[in-house]
Formats: structure tokens, sequence, C-alpha cells
């Protein structure tokens, strides 16, 4: 696990986009969640991503991402009210679900993963939406769908940051059975300069965090999450060597 969980970490930072924080959002108890009527819904503004692995197996072809409400508060701090509408190659609507973003940001951009839980292994029924600025030190949203022919389902809803060898992101471990996801569990990660230590330019010292540990399975035609570790507080730390931890593979 360990190894998988580094090589993401490498890419994660040098990328500056992908992957980090409050997994600890279960799907039975996913209170961000927001039911709103389609037709009462006023829309201030859409974005469309198109999928090309999902279509093929679970007839999903584009998913219409429409703004309904947003607000800016007094530090500037965004907060917008989204409806995610699943759409088929005849354009029909499949299902619509709601949820919310924060950000201290404007210009953001909506991008898409269809290769979730490993480099080399995946599940083409899982796939992942995230909101953010292109750039390093930003948060990234991120929203974790299960896509199964009409059957839709938002799992969860993390943030994640990055800049330089430094960051947060929640880390996905699966489970597989031949080609198909039986179950997954999902970590916090957060790693950070080690205070503790004189700095050393050549080769930092680090401190890696981990936290919320969720185990999720598949309960009465849903993913459902357990929390293994108590919500918000360190179950791990590491001590590691910045060239050890970013070390070419």
């Amino acid at each position: 696990m360990r190894n998988g969980i580094l090589f993401f970490v490498f890419a994660s930072f040098f990328s500056c986009k992908k992957e980090v924080p409050n997994s600890s959002l279960i799907s039975k108890n996913f209170k961000d969640s927001i039911e709103i009527k389609i037709n009462e819904a006023k829309v201030i503004q859409t974005d469309t991503l198109k999928l090309e692995k999902s279509k093929t197996l679970n007839g999903v072809d584009k998913i219409l991402i429409a703004t309904l409400k947003k607000e800016i508060n007094k530090d500037s701090i965004t907060k917008e009210l989204i409806r995610f509408d699943f759409f088929n190659k005849n354009n029909n609507l499949v299902k619509s679900i709601s949820s919310s973003i924060t950000h201290a940001f404007d210009n953001g951009s909506w991008y898409t993963s269809e290769n979730v839980f490993s480099q080399n292994k995946s599940d083409n029924r899982f796939i992942e939406l995230s909101y953010g600025y292109d750039a390093c030190g930003y948060t990234q949203t991120n929203f974790l769908f299960f896509i199964e022919t009409n059957h839709i389902q938002l799992i969860t809803k993390n943030e994640s940051m990055a800049d330089g060898g430094y960051g947060t992101w929640t880390s996905f471990e699966p489970n597989f059975k031949d080609n198909k996801l039986i179950s997954f569990s999902s970590t916090i990660i957060q790693v950070d300069t080690d205070e503790s230590k004189p700095y050393n330019d050549l080769n930092e010292d680090l401190v890696i965090n981990y936290s919320d540990s969720i185990v999720y399975n598949w309960i009465s035609n849903k993913w459902l999450g357990e929390l293994k570790s108590k919500k918000g507080k360190i179950f791990r730390k590491e001590f590691k060597k910045f060239n050890d931890v970013y070390k070419s593979e």
C-alpha cells in the first residue's frame, strides 16, 4: 500500500492538480447533498464534461454541471450550489445530483478522471469530477461518482491541494476481483516540512500524517462508507526525507 501511496504523492505534487481531504464525508450520511427539483432551479452558468470510457459501458455520454446559486461572504469566500446532470448518448437526462463547492478564487475549471484508483488497473464504473484553479497551492474539490447503467451515486467529496513537496489529498486503496472493484478504502494524507528538524535545502525532512480511514463496501445496491479511525485525528505519522519520498521510479 505504501508504494502506491508514494507513487501517487509523487505524481500529485508535480502536476499540482490531483487529490486531498475531507473524505470523512460518508455516503450514508452525506449531509452536503441537497435535494433540488430540476424545473424549479434557476441556472446561473453551465459547464459540460464529455466522457470516453464510461459511456461505452454505462451509457453516460456527458455531464452538464449547472451553477444554481452563488454567494460571496465578507472574506471573499465563494460558495456555489451546483447540480450534476448526467446525459446518455441520445441526450436524454439520466439523473441529477446536487452538491456544493467552496473556493477563494475566480475562473476555476472542471476536469474529469476516468482512471481513479490505480495507474495500472481501473474500474470504468467510477469517475472523479474535480473543480479548481490550474496552479499550485490552490484547493481542488473532487467528487467521486459510481455509474452503472441508470444507477448513479455520488459516493464522497474531498478536497486536495499540492504546492511543491507539500500538500493534502485523499488516497484510495482499491480491492479488485478480476477487473471489478468489490471494495475500497480511503485515507487523508498530509505532507509537511518537519519543523522539529533543522532545515536542509538539499534533502528536506518531511512529516507525513494519515487520518480519516474509511472502508467502502457495496451494500443494498449502494456504496456505503464506514469510518475506521477517529474523525479528524491522525492515526499514523511517518518521518521521511524529501529525496526518499520523491525519488525517481
